[in-house]
């Protein structure tokens, strides 16, 4: 978060918008990466990136457009 909020300028409001979807994206991973351990399987790779396109819907939602941007060209 230090390093986004730096790089992007963001406000505190938007710290903590940000915290919340970036911390329910990685929950929302490592539950798929246990359950796949669990079954043997692999992860899905499809649900994986459906997981990383919500987060950055969110996340634009969140940003301004130049926040989101540079975000982008950062990621």
């Amino acid at each position: 978060m230090d390093k986004l909020t730096d790089s992007l300028q963001l406000n505190a409001d938007q710290q903590q918008k940000t915290s919340a979807v970036f911390t329910d994206y990685y929950t929302a991973q490592d539950k798929m990466r246990e359950d796949a351990r669990a079954s043997g399987n692999r992860p899905d790779r499809s649900v994986f990136e459906k997981m990383m396109t919500d987060r950055d819907e969110k996340l634009k939602s969140i940003f301004t457009d130049d926040q989101y941007k540079k975000y982008k060209d950062q990621v």
